[in-house]
């Protein structure tokens, strides 16, 4: 939800968007959980490197070993290594060419943010035909 907000929000390169308060209001999600989002964000993206890089050392210990190496074995090797990453997440990020290992359960929110315009359509086409504002920004 909180990109479809930064892209529709009205900005310099986007005058013509809504308010935040207004996407907000009308999305039922807090103002502050969308501040929120935002100010994490730098860390977020951070974790997500960090986390690139563990998949790519997984991967090349796993290949090292000709496949015997699983997860115990993998984590050991990097602790020895002097990397510092903990076990599960270490299983959290290890596929070993299985395909993704986690679900990051995004699935339904993607289905949900593609359908936000026309649902976001069809209400102000009704609160117009009810006589009610629907735009409340400059």
């Amino acid at each position: 939800m909180c990109r479809f907000i930064d892209a529709e929000k009205a900005t310099e390169t986007n005058p013509g968007g809504y308010s935040v308060a207004l996407l907000c209001r009308t999305l039922g999600v807090p103002r502050s959980a969308y501040y929120g989002r935002v100010a994490s964000r730098p860390a977020r993206l951070a974790r997500r490197r960090s986390e690139e890089l563990l998949v790519n050392e997984t991967r090349v210990l796993h290949a090292g070993s000709h496949g015997a190496y699983g997860v115990p074995r993998v984590h050991a090797a990097l602790v020895r290594a002097g990397r510092e990453a903990a076990g599960l997440r270490v299983r959290g990020v290890a596929d070993f060419g299985q395909g993704a290992a986690r679900d990051h359960g995004c699935g339904q929110a993607l289905r949900v943010c593609r359908a936000l315009p026309v649902i976001l359509t069809q209400m102000a086409l009704a609160w117009e035909a009810a006589g009610r504002v629907v735009l409340d920004h400059p």
